[in-house]
């Protein structure tokens, strides 16, 4: 694999628009939404889903995933098990910043569909 590096600064990216595809307010299913995010009216992120996980306290949680493809192996069979597929990120936020950015932008764009549907 050949990295190269762009040296080229450029000011923060900038979510111009969330298109909410669906929303779920079905309390049994884990996925709550499905939406795309634009950046800089430039680039388009589809698929995004907002999750909603019970952890072992008790607390339920909701967190962004970004979209990944399951990993075949040469014959095309599933790398593991159907029940505990592997995967790989097609594309994610590669720092926190970035990451609470794209969090905050979902959430509140969820929390305002919500409110006038």
């Amino acid at each position: 694999m050949i990295i190269l590096k762009h040296k080229e600064v450029t000011n923060q990216l900038t979510i111009t628009q969330v298109q909410i595809k669906h929303v779920n307010t079905d309390a049994a299913k884990k996925v709550k939404a499905l939406l795309s995010v634009v950046i800089d009216n430039a680039m388009v992120m589809h698929d995004i889903r907002v999750i909603e996980k019970t952890l072992e306290d008790g607390t339920i949680t909701k967190y962004v995933a970004f979209p990944a493809k399951q990993i075949l192996t040469p014959n095309n069979e599933q790398a593991q098990t159907k029940s505990n597929p592997s995967f790989y990120n097609i594309y994610h936020p590669i720092n926190t910043e970035t990451r609470k950015m794209f969090e905050k932008a979902i959430f509140e764009a969820i929390e305002n569909y919500t409110q006038t549907n």
